[in-house]
This record gives C-alpha cells, sequence and structure tokens, in this order.
C-alpha cells in the first residue's frame, strides 16, 4: 500500500484481484493463524492478550529515522511492510498529523494498534515493549474532522466480525484511482473490514448488503449501476462514506451523517415494491 494520503490521482497497482485473493492469508497470519486463509465477508480477530511480546511494526504518514529503527531493534520488534502482516502501525505523534492513508484504512481494521510514535521512544528508554493501550495515537483535530475516536474504533474491531462483514462491496470503474485509492489498496481495505468485493450488483449473494460506492459521473455512466438504483431500489453512496465507516469501524446507513453522502436512490415508492433490498444484500 501507498504511504501517502489518499491520492484521488493514483493509478491503480497491476493485478488487484491476485493482491485480495491474498489478503485473507495475510490478515489470518498475523492474527497468528498460519497457513489458514479467512473466508470471505470475515475480518480478523485479535488476539485477547493486549500485549504483543514480539511487535510486528508498520509505520504510516511518518517516516521513521534511523535512531527510530535502531529503537526498534532494542526493543525486538520487526518491521513489516504490509498491515496485513503488522501488530502495532505507528502513525503520527512528534507533530505529525493523523493522515488518512491507505495504509491506516486498513490498519484500522486489522492492527491490534494505532500508536503515536512516542511508544516506540517510551519502549527503547524502558528496553521492552510496552503495552499499546497506553499509546493509543490521538489527534482530537483529525477525530473531529472525521467524526471517530481512535481507542473507539479500534475496540469495535477488535470485538467484532468486521465493519463489513456481510457486505458485498462494488466500487464501479472509475472510481478507484479517480476520486479513491487504487483498486489493489482499495481491494484490501474492503478485505480487511471483513467485505466481500464484487464487480456487478447482480454478483451480491442472497443475505448479503450490497454496498455500492461512487461518484455522480460514474453513476450517471454505469448503465447496470442505473438499472439497480432505478430498477431494484438500491442506493449509491460517495466513497468518502466508505473511508469513514473504515476509520469509525462503524456503518449506520440510516443515520442523518450516512444519508448526507447518498449519490444517487430510488424513489421511495420504486423501493418499497423492490423491498429495499438494493440487487440481493438484505438490509440489515
Amino acid at each position: 500500500l501507498a504511504d501517502d494520503e489518499v491520492d484521488p490521482h493514483a493509478a491503480p497497482p497491476a493485478s488487484p484481484a491476485g493482491a485480495a485473493r491474498g489478503a485473507a492469508t495475510l490478515v489470518a497470519a498475523a492474527r497468528g493463524m498460519p497457513g489458514r486463509a479467512l473466508r470471505h465477508g470475515t475480518a480478523p480477530q485479535r488476539e485477547a492478550d493486549p500485549v504483543d511480546a514480539n511487535p510486528r511494526v508498520i509505520f504510516t504518514g511518518v517516516k521513521p529515522s534511523k535512531s527510530d529503527l535502531r529503537e526498534l531493534e532494542r526493543i525486538g520488534a520487526v518491521q513489516v511492510a504490509s498491515p496485513l502482516e503488522a501488530t502495532h502501525m505507528v502513525a503520527g505523534g512528534d507533530g505529525v498529523p493523523l493522515k488518512r492513508t491507505p495504509k491506516l484504512l486498513v490498519g484500522v481494521s486489522c492492527c491490534r494498534y494505532i500508536l503515536d510514535i512516542e511508544w516506540l521512544h517510551a519502549s527503547a528508554r524502558a528496553g521492552r515493549a510496552l503495552p499499546g493501550a497506553d499509546h493509543v495515537l490521538r489527534d482530537a483535530d483529525a477525530e473531529a474532522k472525521w467524526g471517530f475516536r481512535m481507542p473507539d474504533a479500534l475496540e469495535r474491531a477488535r470485538r467484532g466480525p468486521g465493519v463489513l462483514d456481510g457486505c458485498a462491496v462494488l466500487v464501479p470503474a472509475g472510481v478507484c484511482g479517480v476520486s479513491a485509492p487504487g483498486e489493489r489498496e482499495t481491494r484490501e481495505i474492503v478485505a480487511a473490514a471483513g467485505g466481500r468485493w464484487v464487480t456487478s450488483p447482480s454478483d451480491a449473494y442472497d443475505g448479503e448488503r450490497l454496498l455500492v460506492f461512487a461518484s455522480p459521473e460514474v453513476t450517471r455512466k454505469s448503465k447496470a449501476v442505473r438499472a439497480w438504483v432505478d430498477q431494484d431500489g438500491g442506493t449509491v453512496y460517495a466513497f468518502e462514506l466508505l473511508m469513514l465507516a473504515v476509520l469509525r469501524q462503524e456503518l449506520r446507513l440510516e443515520d442523518a451523517s450516512a444519508r448526507a453522502h447518498v449519490i444517487a436512490e430510488a424513489p421511495a415508492e420504486a423501493e418499497a415494491e423492490a423491498g429495499g433490498g438494493g440487487g440481493g444484500g438484505a438490509p440489515r
């Protein structure tokens, strides 16, 4: 995943489908289940012990210095390249604001802790990895801007099956890499949160909730999406809502905050006739 804040102009990396297929296995291994693939639609459960004796650390939004890397070695931690492999994510502190990077949006779902870099410095002074719970990253400006509290989000992720569990997620062509991260990154964000990636409204299974995230322009141009809205009573949301849901680890589509991100929906009478199911996905 890129380490920059979500870049609407980033081109999607190659082979996104293959990356998404590997994401479940990586998450399972990070949770202490090597070799065991995570089934579609189920997000990882964190280990019960809040202290990891051998932290696997990743940085996002923060570029570690040589001194920081020496501190990692001092406390017996290992730096990893993917948030799917990490237990601890350092994402701010020392005057660095929290950025909503693709790595962060994966890490909130699957890393045990999102940390202030002071955790690393304090751990190095102590000569051991200190409990991450005491150093969870707090950024008052970011939390106010995006309407969340980091400790609450991490606790929801730890307790729950995943904010997108039971959901089929469709991000139509023309969104990823334009008004959203690249397709590979977006697939990983969805998979880490327990969602199942689909490429058409008809791909949603019975009993799944189909969530469609797009832009107004893509919604107008996509015949499949327009048909799903007009004929099946579906609702299309801005991609921003997906990022907020993952960051908050909470999705309440009936709330005013979610309704503010509606791009297209059928008239109420059409939705009632369609049963409100939205293309095969029953509301939860």
